[in-house]
């Protein structure tokens, strides 16, 4: 196994506080035996949440990143599965539950409330994962068929998702799209049930986090570039075919179990773990008018090109980009390769943002590696405004 190290790279985490309240799934029921109620509360930060953040500088440093909210609806949450299982003498399933938004629900502030019945007094197992009809119909086989009641067998964290040959992992360019996977995995310890209280409650503080990571490109020219450039491709170099499906072995600043004090409870990761199997490859983007904009190039040419390509996960040593260019007469040049800067690992839910400086026959790349939250579960504290959906929809894949 690869257990990676990385120093700069931040995760984007969705923030989440679970609170153990009582037994079964109605507020006011009383609980039973040993049980406790635990209650979850879900909600989606939206393009407001802008305004928490504050803006990363030219050459950003790890004091300077920032979060950012889901920057569309497809990374948005359309379903959430929360899977509980207890850690006795046979690992019994407490909870296989598939809780499913309506698309005038996934941008918005709160999307509702819901109670699980938990036995106290023990360690818990949790797994988490939203939009599981982005994965594999195998692996979605698999977490749909773990039955409450039963044994627990299946080792989540083994999962892959994995791309299909050299293609990205989601491809939203098009008309059709496909949400974002995100998952999570914790361990937590629910207390006794106090007999002589009617609800017994108990709390620990929770996040998912995307299981994918995005590029976006900027481009300026210099004194010798007036005449303007059209980049027509952009390869990047070590990505990887596969990757867990669970954060495995990850580790975080601050941990995974300490409350953040991050602007939006963003964190960092500071290790993960990729599969052996995984195999490196080259990815190349295609813009249709992304470059400098100069004298003699068209008026529609624009200076930033955000694709909507999801990738997984890499933990190789270095990434290089080419750039291919065309000019007014249509003379194309190569750039590169040129080493990313700011970037030994790319790790799950990272943004990371390029910016391509052209001098002459000389191309500068300025990285910063961007981390953006999108869900908080949290039974106290939310945001307190409604953001509708962006508008049109576009169909779904799944």
């Amino acid at each position: 196994m690869k257990i990676r190290s990385i120093l700069t790279l931040l995760t984007t985490v969705i923030i989440g506080s679970l609170a153990l309240l009582s037994c079964s799934h109605n507020a006011e029921d009383i609980p039973a035996g040993g049980q406790v109620k635990l209650r979850l509360n879900l909600f989606v930060n939206t393009e407001e949440t802008k305004a928490l953040r504050g803006v990363p500088s030219e050459n950003a440093t790890r004091a300077d990143w920032y979060y950012e909210g889901p920057a569309n609806q497809w990374e948005g949450v359309e379903s959430l599965r929360v899977i509980i299982v207890r850690d006795n003498e046979n690992k019994t399933i407490e909870h296989n539950t598939l809780l499913t938004f309506p698309e005038t629900e996934q941008i918005q502030q709160k999307l509702g409330e819901w109670t699980f019945p938990v036995e106290g007094g023990e360690k818990k197992f949790i797994y988490l994962v939203a939009n599981e009809n982005s994965l594999s119909e195998d692996t979605q086989e698999i977490l749909s068929t773990l039955y409450p009641g039963r044994n627990f067998t299946t080792n989540l964290q083994n999962i892959l998702v994995k791309t299909a040959g050299e293609t990205p992992f989601i491809d939203n360019n098009g008309t059709r799209k496909t949400y974002v996977p995100m998952t999570e995995y914790f361990e937590i310890t629910v207390k006794e049930r106090d007999p002589e209280l009617e609800v017994t409650e108990d709390s620990a503080s929770l996040f998912i986090t995307r299981a994918v990571s995005k590029f976006s490109f900027t481009a300026k020219g210099t004194q010798n570039d007036k005449k303007g450039i059209r980049i027509k491709t952009i390869t990047v170099s070590n990505l990887a075919t596969e990757a867990y499906l669970f954060p495995k072995e990850t580790t975080y600043t601050p941990g995974k179990y300490s409350v953040s004090d991050e602007p939006m409870g963003g964190r960092v990761i500071t290790g993960f773990e990729t599969p052996e199997s995984a195999a490196m490859w080259n990815y190349t983007f295609t813009p249709e008018a992304f470059g400098v904009a100069g004298n003699t190039m068209p008026d529609n040419l624009t200076s930033s090109y955000t694709p909507l390509t999801y990738l997984l996960e890499s933990g190789a040593e270095n990434f290089t980009v080419y750039v291919t260019t065309v000019t007014d007469n249509d003379v194309e040049f190569t750039y590169g390769p040129v080493k990313l800067p700011n970037l030994p690992r790319m790790a799950r839910n990272t943004h990371v943002v390029v910016a391509f400086t052209f001098n002459g026959a000389n191309m500068a790349c300025d990285v910063r590696v961007v981390p953006y939250t999108g869900i908080t579960l949290n039974v106290e504290y939310g945001f307190d405004f409604i953001v509708k959906p962006p508008k049109p929809r576009e169909p779904s894949t799944n």
